[in-house]
């Protein structure tokens, strides 16, 4: 059986390896947002230019239906860390409240983030997956 000491080590690397994973998937998301935010500018500057017939405007529009509600979700997925900080600081707060009030130790506190923001990463993920599809398919259309 484990000390609590090892106990106590093993859980602060594990902490640290969730702050590190959620750093990557906020960088990773940032990258993401930033890509499909200059993709959704330069598409819509295009768009003058280029008069889309038939299919080919609906694939257009389409692309740019997902590339912004990819760019809003992602937006929404970045605040996630912040939701779950806030509902954490809640319980704990709430927590504290009623072992003042009671006289008894605190009890551990877990808190999880709002279930939008993580959902959100999933919008955010398959908008932007439809969006290159959609543009993928504009421009095989556009060019036959």
């Amino acid at each position: 059986m484990a000390t609590k000491q090892e106990m106590t080590a093993n859980l602060e690397q594990l902490l640290g390896l969730q702050d590190k994973l959620n750093d990557l998937k906020a960088s990773w998301c940032r990258q993401m947002v930033t890509l499909a935010s200059g993709g959704l500018a330069v598409l819509v500057g295009l768009n003058p230019e280029t008069q889309s017939e038939g299919i080919a405007k609906w694939f257009l529009a389409a692309t740019w239906l997902f590339l912004g509600s990819g760019i809003v979700s992602g937006a929404s997925t970045l605040y996630l860390d912040v939701s779950g900080a806030q509902a954490l600081k809640d319980a704990y707060k709430s927590e504290f409240e009623k072992s003042i009030k009671s006289g008894k130790e605190m009890n551990p506190v877990v808190a999880n983030p709002a279930p939008f923001f993580i959902r959100s990463r999933r919008i955010m993920i398959f908008s932007l997956l439809l969006a290159v599809v959609n543009l993928v398919i504009y421009a095989i259309v556009t060019t036959l």
